[in-house]
Parts: C-alpha cells; structure tokens; sequence
C-alpha cells in the first residue's frame, strides 16, 4: 500500500505556495493587532467576552510545529503524515492524556485539526502557465483563456483528482497503522475542496456503509473558503447546485447559508479580504468550533485552500509551513476559555 516516489512528488511546493505561506509578514502583525483589541470586547447585554476562547499549538505530535523542520523540503507523505512520536498509538496515548488531565475541565479543550488543502484546480493550472505576477494583474480577473476555464468555481484537473486519490491511498495506510478517524469533518463550499474531500474519504467515511464513521455528516461552511474577492475563482456556486453535487455524500450546510454567494458579490465585490480579514474569519470559526463543539470530537478534519490554512496557522500562532495542491498539515491545539 505503500505510496511511490512518483506519487509523492506530485506534492512538491510551487512558488505561488511558498509565496502564500511566507509573505505578507505585514498583515500578520495587522491581524494581530485587531485580535488583541476583540479579545477585550464584551457582549453589552451579558458583560461576556465575545471571544472567550484563546489558542496555542501543542508541540511534540507533529514534525511541522518543530522550527527544524525545512517546509520547503518537507513532505507528509513519506514521514506518517509528520507524525513526531514513533508510533500512532503513542500519540494517541499522549493526545488521550492530555484529554483525560481536562475531562472536568469546561474551560479547556485539546483538538487534533487534519488542515486539508485542496488538489490542483484550473486557476492554479492559469497561474503555472502565465505566472503569479499576470494571474494577479490580469488572470485572476478573467474566467478563461483558449484553452482552459479556471473561474467561477473552477473544477479539480487530472492532477488534483490525482492528489485527492493518492490522499485516500495514504489515509488508508495510516489508518492501518493506528491513525484516528476524524469524526467531524468541515469543507469550504467550493468545489475544489469538496471533491478533494469526497475522493481523500472515500471507502472511509464516504460509500462506506460497514464503517460507523459513514454517517458523519460533513459541514459546508463559509467561514473556511478562500479569500474572498477580486479573484473570480473563488466566488462559489449556488446552494442549490452544491446540493445536487453533494448530497448523496451527506454533505449538510451550516445554519444559515445563503443560495447566492453574498460574501463574493456583495461584500467584497470591488474589493480583495486582506490576509488579516481572513484571518479574523477564520478566528471567528475557531471560536465557534470549540465553543459548539466542545469535548464531543477531538479529532477534526477541515478541507480548504492554502489562504485559509495560512489563516489558520497565523491564528493559532504555528510557524509558517507552506502546504502545495492537495498537501496537508496536522495540528494538536489547545484551547482555553477565558471568562
């Protein structure tokens, strides 16, 4: 089961994913700045903090916290996903320890986050083929030239459905070896993500009626798309169609979640989120996450795009890690709540 070389190297780093892991150092310090004034907001009515929950990285689970760690050269799939102890059921051990030492405990809570990106869809196939300076000038702005379509909501290519099954593959084998089943899963509502999504967890979670984890329902949420604005790729497509597309694999909407997509065409219609806007909407998740979720799944995974697990990482204070198409990154956080 063991995956090729020629496999793996599908999952090396372009220069667009090293840029989105490592550069706007200045927004970072923005995002930080506008948090540390929230963390001191109350709600009027109750005198409740509106955003009672903070969050770190648990270091020692997963090589991709350790600062030694080259991210450029890095690669999950032949390292046990990252895994830092020498096996999974050590891990679990020490993750089950951690859990135990809180299990009285309302205002802490640990999670492992399986942070997923999507595999290649045809914008990042436009931005290898004119580069990242004429996708942003121009490209982005467009839905298509002779060749391909990239926007809206453009589709996995046959690498990216590639990477997606090759994930199945490596799923299959750490699962194998001791790895734990999420049992709540999140996708952002484009379809790149979900049918990452459906193709990484197939014969897992997905088509799988002899597993009980098959009747996990999986999460569409706003809040974990890509940056919103300017580039038409990411504008979603109807509620509607993302129904007809994915139901039948038990896909639910969260509460609230509009047929048209308002967020693209409304709110950001002339203008691009900023890095430390979608970081403050990711916060925003992570704060509902633990705070819905709280003690009842341990194990979460969140299939999105690089901006958003950049936003993620910036968020909980990890180091910064690039992730290429389809890649993914583990990591342990605990949260605490703050009254």
């Amino acid at each position: 089961m063991s995956l090729t070389q020629e496999e793996i190297d599908l999952f090396q780093l372009t220069l667009e994913d090293i840029d989105d892991a490592h550069s706007q150092l200045d927004q970072e310090e923005i995002y930080k700045q506008e948090i540390s004034k929230l963390y001191l907001q109350r709600d009027e009515s109750t005198g409740k903090l509106i955003k009672p929950w903070r969050f770190e990285v648990v270091h020692g689970f997963f090589k991709q916290s350790d600062p030694n760690t080259n991210d450029l050269e890095f690669n999950y799939l032949d390292s046990d996903f990252g895994l830092h102890p020498n096996d999974w059921e050590t891990l679990k051990s020490n993750f089950n320890e951690l859990l135990k030492s809180v299990e009285k405990n309302d205002k802490i809570d640990y999670k492992i986050l399986f942070l997923s990106r999507h595999g290649q869809g045809y914008h990042n196939l436009c931005v290898e083929k004119y580069g990242l300076d004429l996708w942003n000038e121009k490209y982005c702005k467009l839905t298509n030239d002779d060749e391909i379509t990239w926007a809206p909501d453009p589709k996995l290519t046959e690498k990216g459905e590639a990477q997606a099954i090759i994930n199945n593959k490596a799923w299959k084998e750490q699962i194998s070896k001791g790895c734990p089943i999420p049992t709540a899963f999140f996708v952002s509502p484009l379809n790149r993500s979900s049918t990452t999504l459906v193709k990484t967890w197939n014969e897992i979670i997905i088509n799988n009626n002899s597993s009980p984890q098959g009747s996990i329902p999986i999460t569409v949420v706003e809040k974990v798309r890509e940056t919103l604005g300017i580039h038409l790729c990411n504008e979603r497509s109807t509620k509607t169609v993302i129904n007809n597309n994915f139901a039948k694999f038990n896909f639910k909407f969260e509460e609230n979640f509009a047929e048209n997509d308002e967020l693209f065409n409304v709110i950001y219609k002339d203008v691009k989120e900023t890095l430390a806007q979608h970081c403050l909407r990711t916060e925003d998740f992570l704060q509902e996450l633990f705070e819905n979720d709280q003690k009842s799944n341990s194990i979460v995974n969140i299939t999105s795009h690089a901006g958003t697990i950049r936003a993620f990482i910036t968020a909980l204070n990890h180091r910064r890690f690039g992730i290429s198409t389809g890649g993914m990154i583990p990591i342990v956080v605990k949260a605490t709540r703050v009254e």
